[in-house]
């Protein structure tokens, strides 16, 4: 297979196609085989739409059948698709991937909430989407509750990428925009829902606590980070003249979510 990347996209030679792109077995057949079955896995995928890389024993001929075995397997296959890329020239046996482009980010994360869409009732991802923009975090927390409890058998354990992921997939199944760990003020913001018309934007902070009781201490953290690292001032600069800032917090299959109001 030969794989070359200009301008932003992908060319695959037409003489040596990968097999793998000469099956049924695309890129989205390649990630939903995989998502929910170790929670290495599921992480390794919000990394990798945060812009991270991930490290991976590469493989260059995985036989089909051994695909789904385990995650080096899988993502080999998706660098011999071109939907990864290595991140260093050398050739090692352990290399750091990544998703080479904006373009093939965008369709990571289609394909996170094709995988989740049927699992959830569209009307309450709507409903979680028009809270959060009307600032009704009661309502916000109900349908936010209601989609944990449809969508959380997807993990084996719930971790802070697992809301992160589920979040992220649900608000790019809405066409909205949304940076994933993306650098603003003196720090990383863990979610921005942007909304380029209206210039307006969701600034969220996710947090996960183990136990019911330690939430409230997980709820402060998260509205102090917000405010301290001064997550809207990137926004304030790009002109979004609406910027709602939520810290939520998570335990199992409950959520809680409070604003942080403007100054």
């Amino acid at each position: 297979m030969y794989v070359q990347f200009l301008t932003g996209h992908t060319v695959i030679s037409e003489v040596l196609k990968s097999y793998w792109v000469n099956t049924s077995e695309t890129s989205q057949n390649l990630i939903h085989g995989f998502l929910g079955k170790t929670d290495d896995a599921n992480e390794n995928f919000e990394k990798l739409l945060a812009g991270e890389t991930i490290e991976c024993f590469v493989n260059e001929n995985v036989p089909y059948h051994l695909i789904h075995e385990n995650g080096d397997n899988l993502w080999s296959a998706l660098l011999e698709t071109g939907y990864l890329s290595k991140a260093i020239e050398e050739d090692a046996e352990l290399l750091p991937l990544r998703i080479p482009n904006k373009e093939i980010q965008i369709v990571f994360r289609k394909e996170i909430w094709d995988y989740f869409k049927d699992k959830v009732d569209n009307k309450t991802v709507k409903n979680l989407k028009d809270a959060l923009w009307s600032e009704d975090t009661d309502s916000a927390v109900n349908a936010m509750n209601q989609l944990l409890e449809a969508t959380l058998s997807f993990y084996h354990e719930y971790h802070e990428y697992s809301y992160h992921l589920i979040l992220d997939g649900f608000f790019t199944g809405l066409g909205y925009m949304v940076d994933s760990e993306k650098e603003s003020g003196y720090g990383r913001t863990d979610l921005i829902i942007r909304d380029s018309v209206r210039k307006r934007c969701l600034i969220l902070e996710l947090k996960h606590a183990k136990k019911e009781s330690e939430m409230k201490k997980a709820m402060n953290e998260a509205k102090s980070q917000i405010v301290n690292n001064k997550y809207e001032s990137r926004l304030v600069y790009e002109g979004y003249t609406t910027r709602l800032k939520y810290a939520m917090v998570f335990c199992d299959k409950k959520c809680i979510i409070e604003e942080i109001p403007n100054n």
